[in-house]
């Protein structure tokens, strides 16, 4: 669990400051197979600092699955992270400012933005991995 608040001296608010965010994990163990199951909470980021255009984000919560199996000095895992393929904005992501609507300043008012666009969270995504220890 992790949250951070600060100011500017001024009053402002602090730039690229993480929101309240937290990982709950139910762990497994049975012999030498472990498994987990992971769910990250991170609250919406709404203290942003304007001068630099910081974006806003909601808040989400994310679902991943992992499982491994090690024996002697291999360890075999597989995951799969976001498992719900939920969309979502990570508060530190920045913004992403090359799309077509962002940049063209002659685009009628309803598709154009101000400043960017939030840059999207990773979607649904599978890992294998192999470990030897020597």
């Amino acid at each position: 669990m992790s949250y951070v608040r600060g100011e500017r001296m001024d009053g402002g608010n602090l730039y690229h400051i993480m929101p309240f965010n937290m990982k709950l994990s139910l762990d497994h163990r049975l012999h030498d197979w472990q498994s987990a199951i992971e769910m990250q909470f991170v609250d919406g980021k709404d203290d942003v600092q304007a001068i630099r255009n910081e974006t806003e984000t909601a808040s989400y919560i994310l679902l991943n699955a992992r499982t491994g199996y090690e024996w002697g000095k291999v360890r075999f895992d597989v995951g799969l992270d976001n498992v719900l393929d939920k969309q979502y904005y990570h508060p530190l992501a920045g913004a992403y400012l090359g799309d077509r609507y962002g940049m063209n300043p002659t685009a009628p008012a309803n598709v154009t933005v101000p400043w960017g666009r939030n840059v999207a969270g990773m979607g649904r995504s599978a890992f294998v991995g192999l470990t030897i220890k020597f």
